[in-house]
């Protein structure tokens, strides 16, 4: 027989339990900062202005159970590791959004740590970015940002992508790397045109942000040196850049390799996984890479080349743009396309070939192809003697054929000779001078008088 108080203690235990339970199963709930796609901050600028606020949004896909706390750094001169003074903080709570007005003049960089439930965390942080206490200083960068901005609205951009790509192009064209390595931050480059990859990449994404593209800046490896480069987000799609390799040492040879690129196609050449700033989210879309978007017909290996240089020749295309989107890191172009031109361009009528415009993973195959449209085709043996025995009735004079079977070792003097050898007395040939090339040929005849 049940009791009124064993009632109640059963009660009190499904009570507890469920409790229990529901804190599991809301603890399973929180995300996991080593399982987040991406992290990132998002500030309201990429400067400070002397006495007005500054906000940053920690951009996570997933807040449920994370928590955060926010460090702000200071030091009086720009530097990659010099930010020793904490001007603010913020204690670890659930608020992903950080907000401070600067007070003092000098350089800032603005850590965050986040927290999940499971005592994992991750610590991102923003790029340098500067506060004057001087309001000709200020009014100096926003009227040089916004001249760039009213140069890019004259051109018409309004996608994501013709933003990007304006910004791009401005500063391959109206900047250079800094031979001596003492120019890092991206004031000195907006305003003298000379930077590192540092200045490069932090006036990129403070261009984009002023256009309205998210834009984030990332530190890594490229070509085994420290390299700064950047995410950026077209229009929901994110594609790498690197406007520094894009724009190599003393100009003039600007370019767009390294524009709208995915992560398999970056990494040929780059490492980010000790970044520090942020955790990029992945980038595996091609719609925004550049050659792309400009027609390039694409390749994936030296089997894939072959096959696009076959079937481009065979359309007699004058002029193939070509990009190259492989895994390998290098595959040299120019030489492995020298090569299979050297073997095989006979075998499409090319007259003179041109490699324009190479660089690392693209370029332009510029063709001229024999005039050909007044030779008789042919494909095997018994066809090339009927067009000679029409031809020779008619006593045309010069006679032109042309090989457009698929034997690559077809001889096409040997089969003339020999046919001309047996059926020179029949078709009234007294004499023949045969200028031929390994495709086609022209047969100069001197035809018996007729009786």
């Amino acid at each position: 027989m049940r009791t009124p108080g064993g009632s109640l203690q059963i009660l009190f235990f499904f009570l507890v339990m469920t409790g229990l339970l529901c804190v599991r199963l809301r603890a399973r709930a929180a995300a996991r900062v080593q399982d987040l796609e991406y992290a990132y901050i998002k500030p309201n600028r990429y400067y400070a202005v002397f006495g007005m606020e500054s906000c940053f949004q920690v951009i996570v896909p997933d807040y449920a159970g994370l928590e955060f706390e926010f460090a702000l750094l200071h030091g009086p001169m720009f530097s990659t590791t010099g930010y020793k003074t904490v001007m603010a903080s913020q204690k670890r709570s659930a608020s992903s959004s950080f907000s401070y007005t600067p007070r003092s003049k000098g350089w800032y960089k603005l850590v965050a740590t986040i927290h999940d439930p499971y005592s994992g965390s991750l610590t991102i942080q923003t790029g340098p970015f500067h506060c004057s206490n001087q309001a000709a200083g200020v009014e100096l960068l926003s009227a040089r940002i916004s001249s760039i901005m009213a140069l890019m609205h004259r051109e018409g951009c309004k996608s994501a992508y013709e933003k990007a790509l304006f910004v791009y192009d401005w500063l391959i064209h109206n900047a250079d790397y800094d031979e001596s390595l003492k120019v890092y931050d991206p004031y000195t480059l907006l305003f003298s045109g000379v930077g590192v990859c540092q200045s490069y990449a932090l006036a990129y994404q403070m261009l984009l942000h002023e256009a309205g593209v998210e834009c984030l800046y990332v530190v890594g490896y490229a070509g085994g040196d420290k390299h700064a480069f950047n995410l950026v987000n077209f229009d929901g799609a994110w594609a790498w850049v690197d406007v520094t390799w894009d724009d190599p040492k003393g100009g003039g040879s600007e370019n767009h390799d390294h524009f709208g690129l995915n992560d398999i196609l970056m990494r040929r050449t780059h490492d980010w996984s000790q970044n520090l700033f942020c955790k990029p989210p992945a980038a595996t879309s091609l719609s925004y890479h550049y050659h792309m978007q400009k027609g390039a017909v694409p390749y994936f290996s030296r089997e894939d080349l072959a096959k696009m240089l076959d079937r481009e020749l065979r359309r007699k295309n004058a002029g193939i743009y070509f990009t190259y989107l492989g895994k390998e890191k290098e595959l040299h172009q120019g030489r492995e396309i020298k090569q299979w031109l050297d073997k095989n361009c006979v075998s499409y009528d090319v007259e003179k070939w041109v490699l324009a415009g190479l660089t690392t993973y693209s370029g332009t195959l510029q063709v001229s192809y024999l005039d050909l449209s007044a030779h008789h085709e042919y494909k095997d043996e018994g066809e090339l003697a009927r067009i000679l025995a029409r031809e020779t009735a008619a006593r045309a004079n010069p006679i032109r054929v042309r090989y457009a079977g698929g034997d690559r070792r077809h001889d096409i003097s040997a089969t003339l000779h020999a046919l001309l050898k047996q059926h020179c007395a029949k078709w009234g040939v007294a004499n023949c001078n045969i200028s031929f090339y390994p495709r086609h040929a022209a047969l100069r005849v001197d035809y018996r008088s007729k009786p």
